[in-house]
């Protein structure tokens, strides 16, 4: 199982977003923001709450705007479309109405391309900084990923 990053660009357009070799960099991406997503759940202690502090500090530009405009899967549903969600996704376990609205309100996860831009030439100065490879880090993976960000 693999995760495969794309960018929307409109509500009708998505690019691939890929590495020098034209593959798809969505695995190193997810192993990174995932664990940057949650990290504040790790607690103070945790080697990655600890990681992700230090790189932290070395900035004033707010890295988690990432972290949070990401979302998991094809998303092709507005609030009000959870009766064609059902009818798409029949066979999978399906989550409630209420849930369904919440999720669906990707709208307000557009964020002004330029902000997303800088956030991700701040870590492509950041990282290659950070030292050893971790389980959610690693440079021959991570940073060509986040290189790949400002190609598209």
């Amino acid at each position: 199982m693999g995760f495969y990053g794309f960018l929307n660009i409109s509500n009708e357009k998505t690019i691939s977003i890929d590495n020098e070799q034209s593959l798809n960099v969505g695995n190193a991406l997810a192993a990174f923001l995932i664990i940057y997503t949650g990290v504040d759940l790790q607690g103070e202690e945790s080697p990655e709450y600890q990681w992700f502090a230090r790189l932290e500090s070395q900035t004033h530009i707010n890295l988690r705007l990432l972290a949070r405009i990401i979302y998991n899967g094809e998303w092709n549903y507005k609030p009000d479309d959870y009766d064609k969600y059902v009818a798409d996704w029949r066979s999978k376990e399906l989550m409630s109405e209420e849930e369904f609205k919440k999720v669906s309100d990707i709208e307000k996860m557009w964020t002004p391309i330029d902000n997303v831009i800088q956030v991700v030439e701040e870590f492509n100065r950041l990282l290659p900084g950070m030292g050893e490879d971790t389980h959610w880090y690693t440079k021959a993976d991570t940073l060509p990923a986040f290189r790949a960000l400002l190609v598209i």
